[in-house]
């Protein structure tokens, strides 16, 4: 059963690489959604754009969006009506090709194929070659999904010359893979394999799951052709595993529908039933279109081969695959096939050939000699069963394969299905199909059921030369297939050193990016230090210098020069704790240990901090309340460590807040009653909300000033950080009700 498992992702890759830019076409492949919505805003500005157009189709395309494709495409042709600039008159050739294939992608073949055989002739005369590409590819599509599997490799073949000279890789192995179904319905299966092979090593279907999904579907059909069965099932179960990983996979449905019909080949009815079970649960966009109905005619093929022809009459009844117009040539002839092998369980001989006859006709003219000799085995071994019939249906027989039985008078079923054997046997020969020697037995009992012993001598001595000779060949083929396999090994291990080193090169480049990013860090942090060694300790020492000067006037009283002394030393104080908080930011830095931690009891923790700050506050006229907490709050913490913090946040509480306000120290039990946490609150005006993520970055100024005036480093937040992360603790900030800003230190609990 071979299926054209690329129609769901045949709009793949690419447009006119002469018409669309090569960077413009990389971005469509990166993200087609972007894309499109990159295409879609540029219009916006610029709809009188045919190149703007074109990737916006394609890129509609690419998410397999064919109405939205469709209804792109008309707006183009309204934009590009009676334009006759050349690059709009070549576009709307371009875009006549895309339609066809957005068509052919919604079901509409017929209309897809008209449209493309219209535009092919002025494609090829104004020299558009991505368009002839894409008309050829339609083309090749429809007739092989018509069964003229001649014509349709031609067509295919003109459609991979045309990507091919395009450089376009993705399109030409779509258009190769369509080929192989043509191949396989010559019955070259060896062929399919080597070129199947091939295409395993190709870059597009590695990094494809959906067209690898195909290859190894191909490959599953040839083996199995072949007799590989255990080779076939591995292929069709990883040809189905493939699809599983893929979202709403078209190829899920086809997968099922294969494996199905592999285990009924091999006689395994319940995991063929099984496989149709799965594949009649899917949704529907799991499906190709007419995939329902070949799944419900093999379901009463199984039902036949498991020998319940009553159960199978009664499904194959309910199945009409001419009422289906998604439905292919090939499964209107399995559909004749079983029809054939019912009528004749029924004892209904007439029936049974008209049957087969119709298939025959539709097997030759679809050049499908797998199904042609199956064909011809089946209407022998009826004829074979139903003798008296044979003049009733003898003179149709003749008539229908008049050019391979000219010469039987066809009186006798045994004469009849003697000719009609050898006709299967001549094809099968021809195919090289392994069902020749079967078919050789069946002649030679036929011979001899008419007395002809010496012929029919002589067919089973070819059997046996027929069967000598497929054990060489056999030998022969097993050592292409083990060089083929050895090749795929190769390449899978080539494959799997490059990903590694490719994956180690990507964990280096990643590493790099992170060092240079530090490095980047690290130098914006120096040029934040020297600005604050250029600033915050440059203007307080000329400051000090001039107070000084001041102070060298032998005319100063006394009571000025005090107060010029006490300017001088909180100038210097300010200048020093710049310094310890650039030392401590420093030491934390270099990482290390830390201090022990011990317990610590907060309440002590908030009436030491509350007199170190009190001389600041009185000096700014804000009064400090310190809160004890109602019940004992014992931390684990560094002691010396804790305090510092606490100091910095009352430091930057009373630097914050304007004259007459109040500052809260305070200390509570956390919720899970794990931690504990001292909180600082005040009344200024709070912290912006656009500068919260940055609060506790090294050198970082916010937006908020200093109401009199004092140094602000930005680095005082982020020393408590550090020193809180190495106590196992953390600092955390939230608005306060009313205005204001709380600020808080959050420790386990001894």
């Amino acid at each position: 059963m071979a299926f054209s498992l690329v129609e769901g992702v045949m709009q793949q890759d690419t447009v006119e690489k002469r018409l669309i830019p090569i960077a413009r076409l990389q971005t469509l492949n990166a993200d087609p959604s972007a894309s499109a919505d990159a295409m879609a805003r540029a219009l916006g500005t610029d709809a009188d754009s045919p190149e703007l157009w074109s990737c916006l189709v394609w890129a509609k395309l690419l998410l397999r969006d064919s109405d939205g494709a469709l209804e792109s495409l008309v707006r183009a042709e309204a934009c590009g009506a009676d334009r006759e600039e050349a690059e709009w008159q070549e576009h709307g050739i371009l875009w006549r090709a895309l339609r066809a294939s957005a068509l052919y992608v919604s079901g509409e073949r017929k209309a897809a194929a008209a449209l493309a055989e219209a535009t092919l002739c002025e494609a090829v005369r104004h020299g558009l070659a991505e368009a002839v590409g894409r008309c050829e590819l339609v083309l090749g599509n429809y007739k092989t999904f018509h069964g003229d599997s001649a014509e349709a490799e031609q067509h295919l073949a003109a459609a991979k010359e045309r990507f091919k000279a395009l450089g376009d890789e993705r399109i030409w192995v779509i258009a190769e893979l369509n080929a192989l179904i043509c191949v396989f319905n010559r019955g070259a299966c060896m062929e399919i394999i080597e070129r199947a092979m091939s295409l395993t090593r190709h870059n597009e279907i590695r990094r494809n799951p959906d067209l690898r999904a195909v290859v190894t579907s191909h490959l599953a059909m040839a083996y199995g052709s072949l007799g590989e069965d255990e080779e076939s099932l591995k292929y069709r179960h990883e040809s189905l595993r493939l699809c599983e990983s893929i979202p709403r996979s078209p190829g899920l449905g086809i997968g099922c529908f294969c494996l199905s019909h592999t285990y009924n080949a091999l006689g395994n009815f319940e995991q063929a039933r099984f496989f149709l079970a799965k594949l009649f649960r899917l949704p529907q966009e799991c499906l190709e279109p007419g995939l329902l109905t070949a799944g419900r005619l093999l379901e009463a093929t199984v039902a036949l081969e498991a020998g319940d022809a009553v159960a199978a009459r009664v499904l194959a009844d309910a199945v009409d695959p001419c009422a289906d117009p998604h439905c292919r040539v090939q499964i209107r002839v399995d559909h004749a096939v079983l029809r054939m092998r019912l009528f004749a369980a029924e004892q209904n001989p007439g029936e049974a050939v008209d049957a087969g006859l119709e298939g025959y006709r539709l097997a030759v003219d679809s050049g499908n000699d797998q199904k042609l000799i199956e064909l011809l085995e089946y209407l022998g071994d009826v004829l074979r069963a139903f003798p008296g019939a044979v003049p009733q249906v003898a003179k149709r027989v003749r008539t229908v394969l008049n050019e391979r039985i000219q010469d039987a008078p066809g009186e006798t079923g045994e004469e009849l299905a003697t000719h009609v054997y050898a006709a299967a046997v001549a094809r099968a020969a021809e195919a090289c199909n392994r069902t020749a020697c079967r078919l050789r037995r069946k002649l030679g009992r036929a011979l001899a059921a008419q007395g002809r012993h010496a012929e029919a001598c002589a067919e089973f001595e070819r059997c046996l030369d027929d069967t000598e000779e497929a054990t060489r060949r056999s030998d022969s083929r097993t050592r292409a297939l083990l060089k083929l396999r050895f090749e795929a090994d190769l390449d899978r291990i080539e494959n799997e050193r490059m990903v590694k080193e490719n994956e180690a090169l990507q964990h280096e480049v990643a590493r790099r990016r992170e060092t240079e990013s530090a490095l980047r860090r690290i130098d914006e942090e120096k040029n934040a230090l020297l600005r604050i060694v250029a600033h915050d300790l440059r203007s307080p020492a000329a400051a000090i210098r001039s107070m000084v000067d001041i102070l060298d006037d032998p005319d100063i009283d006394s009571a000025s020069r005090a107060e010029w002394l006490t300017e001088i030393r909180d100038t210097s104080e300010g200048m020093m704790d710049l310094v310890a908080n650039l030392l401590d930011l420093e030491r934390l830095r270099s990482g290390g240990s830390g201090p022990p931690l011990e317990t610590v009891d907060l309440a002590q923790v908030l009436g030491d901090v509350a007199r170190a700050g009190t001389p600041h506050a009185i000096r700014k006229d804000i009064r400090i309340e310190a809160v004890p907490p109602t019940e004992a709050l014992i931390v684990r913490a560094d002691a010396k460590g804790l305090r510092q913090c606490a100091r910095n946040l009352l430091s930057n509480a009373l630097k914050f807040s304007p004259p007459g306000k109040r500052v809260r120290l305070r200390a509570e039990p956390g919720e899970s009653g794990a931690d504990a946490s001292l909180l600082v609150e005040d009344e200024g005006p709070g912290v912006a909300p656009a500068d919260v993520p940055r609060l506790f970055t090294p050198f970082t100024r916010l937006s908020a000033q200093p109401t009199a005036g004092e140094s602000s480093s930005g680095i005082g937040l982020s020393i408590v950080k550090k020193l809180m992360e190495r106590m196992g603790g953390e600092i955390f900030y939230r608005h306060r009700d009313g205005g204001g800003a709380v600020f808080g230190l959050r420790l386990p609990k001894a």
